[in-house]
């Protein structure tokens, strides 16, 4: 008989019982907890509206009649990083997962395969932008969508039912930065009362701004890689003293930069978008159960691609053109400037091209790779559809509010949408930290922040004057913690990939070690080892997926991992945690 299974690695998952559903609850506000506790069936009408509150959140439902399941719904509003991933049996059974690690260990190797366009969307995105996986059989509840699979129909209905969109509020600056600040201490104020709650502390402003919040005693840690450069280490120290905070710090070396890597694609699951995963396990292992992380702050509040007098040059070029007069002057140019000569004009006439030019900026966003390689491996149409589609949805979701005569800010609006709905590294970190049963908090996740931004004009809304990126967020920790360097240089607390794979790195070997994808193997290959580029990361980010964990068939289920199974004609079976595998 059709079963339906769950698999939940969320250690604050709320189980809601009623004769006639069973609700999942990933995040959620307490009242909207206790609203759903006090009914017996919740209407789909107050399942999207609570969906749309502040908080993120995620909610399936489990519909029964005298015991029995007979149909299953989910909901995933825009601003959610809780992931559901489903398949549907050959008997018609479900099976439900959120993290993709489970749902690889709930898939008999036999059967575990990876679509080619999924393929395709790694290795452009590092990530499946929407609602696929990377295993054939496996969905996922896309960001914006709801769905509906009746017990033993074979098929699922999805639809979109959340969108960004708000209207534009006309308030004096000093009025929306006072806005601004009662937006995060609502968020802020559950999380002061979080129990051994620990801080993602990088000292830039995003997560120095979440600390002024919270109460100076809870913990600061951050990973150190030992090729963090000199400024980005005080900026770090600058933060902390002002806080007046001690951090903890994990040191992280190079020389064990891969086996750290291998770990954590097996513990979560996928391949990463980010080096720092390799050094997140070594948090997730403190005695820390929750962390707070600023991710997702940059996507929202604005990303500048570039500032200072590169950002002027790039600004009049795409007002009045003149890229190929730059790039024919560059080469007598000082050597220390013609890099940044010739990648702010690549980006003016990224910047120039239509909003659904598929080489323009607004398509080209959030794409990590090298489309010369991928063009031999895969061919031109095939990467354009990918492109298309991954557009397509994010368009499908958003109200757009810049002005109709300005290209470049009809870009920057799109772009900014693009990394916050369809970017991946806040849910890696949420799932990686659940594989040792642990909980992040998101809190630029929250739905309130969306309205904020949404009422300010496009034009204010990601960068100042002097064209500095984050300008609220800058604003708004100058009068939190005054004497802050908000407008310093801050990096990205990231090895450097490019060393790393040279001759002497610590990845100089891998491809001894493991096979490209195959798509790679053919005429692009020696294209694909003549010099570094993006893509190497995202090939070996899938080679060692492949192999440690699509292919291990002792892969199991994480430890901390509750399971629920419904049979037709049973009731619920226990709850259970399973052992370590």
């Amino acid at each position: 008989m059709p079963q339906v299974k769950f698999a939940f690695a969320d250690p604050q998952i709320a189980v809601i019982e009623s004769p006639q559903q069973v609700l999942f609850v990933s995040g959620g506000a307490e009242q909207d907890l206790e609203q759903l506790a006090a009914v017996s069936f919740a209407s789909i009408d107050q399942i999207e509206t609570i969906c749309r509150s502040g908080p993120e959140v995620t909610i399936v439902q489990l519909l029964r009649d005298a015991g029995q399941p007979f149909e299953l719904r989910a909901w995933r509003p825009v601003h959610s990083r809780f992931e559901v991933f489903y398949a549907i049996g050959d008997d018609g059974g479900i099976t439900i997962c959120d993290t993709m690690r489970n749902a690889i260990a709930c898939t008999p190797i036999e059967r575990r395969s990876v679509p080619r366009e999924a393929m395709l969307d790694h290795l452009i995105f590092r990530r499946i932008p929407m609602g696929g996986s990377l295993v054939k059989g496996w969905c996922r509840i896309a960001p914006g969508e709801k769905i509906r699979i009746g017990i033993g129909e074979r098929k699922a209905e999805t639809a979109n039912f959340d969108f960004v969109s708000g209207g534009i509020v006309n308030l004096p600056a000093q009025e929306r930065l006072a806005q601004l600040d009662h937006i995060f201490d609502d968020i802020m104020r559950p999380l002061r009362n979080e129990q051994g709650l620990f801080s993602l502390f990088s000292g830039g402003v995003d997560s120095t701004l979440l600390y002024t919040y919270l109460d100076r005693t809870v913990p600061a840690v951050t990973a150190m890689p030992e090729t963090l450069p000199p400024f980005e280490k005080e900026t770090l120290d600058t933060a902390a003293s002002l806080l007046g905070i001690d951090l903890q710090l994990l040191p992280h070396t190079s020389a064990d930069f891969l086996s750290e890597l291998e770990s954590a694609i097996e513990d979560f699951g996928l391949p990463p978008e980010l080096d720092q995963i390799a050094f997140y396990t070594q948090l997730y292992k403190t005695d820390a159960p929750s962390f707070v992380s600023g991710s997702v702050a940059d996507s929202l509040f604005g990303v500048y691609p570039a500032e200072g007098w590169t950002g002027a040059l790039m600004m009049a070029m795409i007002r009045f053109g003149g890229a190929d007069l730059v790039r024919r002057l560059t080469p007598l140019a000082p050597v220390r400037y013609r890099a940044q000569l010739f990648e702010a004009a690549h980006q003016a006439d990224e910047f120039r091209r239509g909003l659904f030019d598929l080489d323009g900026a607004t398509a080209l966003e959030d794409a990590f790779t090298n489309y010369r390689i991928l063009n031999l491996a895969f061919g031109q149409d095939e990467i354009d559809a990918r492109l298309r589609l991954r557009l397509d949805s994010i368009l499908a979701l958003v109200e757009r509010a810049a002005p109709e005569n300005d290209l470049y800010f009809q870009h920057l609006e799109l772009i900014h949408w693009i990394g916050y709905i369809a970017g991946g590294v806040a849910l890696q970190e949420r799932q990686h930290a659940f594989a040792y049963g642990k909980t992040v908090f998101h809190p630029f996740s929250d739905r309130r922040l969306v309205d904020f931004i949404t009422s300010v004009p496009v034009r204010d809304r990601y960068l100042a004057p002097n064209r500095h990126a984050k300008p609220w967020l800058k604003e708004l920790i100058l009068r939190r913690l005054p004497g802050y360097p908000a407008y310093c240089r801050k990096g990205t607390t990231q090895y450097p990939m490019p060393d790393f794979f040279a001759p002497k790195g610590p990845l100089a070997t891998v491809w001894e070690k493991y096979e490209l994808p195959d798509p790679l193997n053919g005429r692009a290959r020696d294209e694909f080892h003549r010099s570094w580029s993006d893509l190497d990361w995202n090939a070996l980010g899938f080679a060692i997926w492949r192999n440690r964990v699509l292919n291990n068939g002792a892969l199991a289920i994480t430890p901390h991992t509750k399971t629920y199974t419904y049979v037709l004609q049973d009731a619920v079976a226990p709850v259970y945690d399973l052992a370590a595998p």
